[in-house]
């Protein structure tokens, strides 16, 4: 099953001139906003040459299921996530960020992964002169997730026992560090270490042996307010 996490794509292409390349790095490669709504990401140019950086930002639809998928997303909606600057001049050895900012906290919690990659100075990809020296251009895209909390942040779910089936009924994604099948009384308990995502309105069908006593108890991590919670159903 396909995951939302970070991403790093090399794109090559057969050039034939020789010289070196401007170098990035990126991080954090997961931005998760505050509560103010914000989150940066810090590019920093680690080359001998200067980076012109080019910055795009893309929704994540079906997030953490084997259908998602991404579509470009409008960066100057007033109700959605705005990305600034979209392009960056940065010189060797120099650090600089691009802004996140929620014009609108969503209802749901929603995904997005920010582009960025070196582009040349007219603002188009690598050109010749930025070839390998083994003959081979090389064009690095860094994706980065970002997690926009929801208006209403609420951790909520339905566990349909027979079908072993758990529904996100909450405005923010689950995180599942732990489930415990239990006792009546809760004083026996098999423990089983899980990591699983669910974000708002998907399902999940547990394995058979995992959920085996009369009660169960999930322990869940609440990303928002950074802490773990337990829930007996």
């Amino acid at each position: 099953m396909k995951k939302v996490e970070y991403s790093l794509l090399i794109v090559l292409g057969c050039l034939f001139s020789m010289a070196s390349s401007a170098s990035i790095q990126v991080e954090p490669m997961r931005a998760e906003l505050d509560a103010k709504g914000n989150a940066i990401i810090k590019v920093r140019s680690t080359g001998s040459d200067t980076a012109y950086i080019r910055a795009s930002l893309k929704q994540v639809m079906s997030p953490a299921t084997a259908s998602e998928y991404e579509q470009d997303a409008v960066i100057w909606d007033n109700s959605g996530l705005m990305l600034t600057p979209q392009k960056l001049i940065i010189p060797a050895n120099s650090q600089r960020t691009l802004r996140l900012i929620s014009m609108k906290p969503p209802e749901k919690e929603t995904v997005y992964r920010v582009m960025v990659e070196s582009v040349s100075a007219e603002g188009f990809p690598l050109a010749s002169s930025h070839a390998l020296s083994a003959g081979f251009g090389m064009n690095i895209i860094w994706g980065v997730v970002v997690n926009v909390p929801p208006r209403q942040p609420s951790i909520a779910f339905d566990f349909n026992r027979p079908l072993k089936r758990i529904s996100n009924k909450g405005t923010q994604r689950i995180i599942f560090r732990k489930i415990e099948s239990c006792n009546s009384e809760l004083t026996k308990c098999q423990s089983h270490e899980i990591k699983r995502t669910l974000y708002p309105d998907q399902q999940w069908v547990i394995e058979n042996d995992v959920v085996t006593g009369n009660k169960t108890k999930f322990t869940v991590y609440d990303w928002i307010n950074k802490k773990e919670v337990v829930f007996v159903k």
